[in-house]
């Protein structure tokens, strides 16, 4: 009997050993859908972008420390001087001329110019032109304008980009 018990003992501890790892296998595999759960959720909350809204013609776009307001634009190849002393301006791709409005909300007076603003496409990025027909074309172009505080100024930039822009 004593060979019979051990054995009955020898197959309990084996059952047990047995069970043990089962479980501990049925919990791994919970817990692995359950990481696999939370990181499904996780890339669901990383794929939900909140789409920005820029502001479009006519619609203020706050900054901290100043507003701008883009009052309204055309897209030509040619800018006419109408004057005998400057030549009219071409282009082989476009240009995109721009009347803005900038209010300084600062407490002091500040200073703007046509290397302040950039237009952006996708990812390439456009100075305005900063030439000086284009400056004497334009006389309110913003070449370099002071403003006071609380105080605004509008005026004109000219950006050359591809004709496919």
């Amino acid at each position: 009997m004593g060979k019979f018990v051990k054995n009955v003992f020898s197959v309990i501890v084996l059952l047990a050993l047995i069970g043990a790892c089962t479980d501990t296998e049925v919990q791994e595999k919970q817990q692995d859908k359950t990481e696999q759960v939370q990181e499904t959720e996780v890339t669901e909350e990383a794929v939900e972008v909140v789409e920005e809204v820029l502001p479009t013609v006519g619609e203020v776009a706050e900054a901290k420390k100043y507003s701008l307001v883009v009052n309204d634009y055309y897209e030509t190849t040619h800018i006419s001087s109408g004057n005998m002393f400057v030549e009219d301006i071409t282009t082989d791709g476009k240009f995109i001329v721009v009347n803005l409005t900038i209010k300084n909300k600062e407490n002091t007076q500040t200073t703007y110019s046509d290397y302040d603003i950039k237009l952006k496409s996708g990812d390439m990025s456009f100075s305005a032109t900063n030439n000086l027909d284009v400056v004497v074309i334009f006389e309110n172009y913003l070449s370099y304008e002071q403003v006071n505080p609380q105080m605004s100024t509008t005026n004109v930039l000219v950006f050359e980009v591809p004709s496919d822009l």
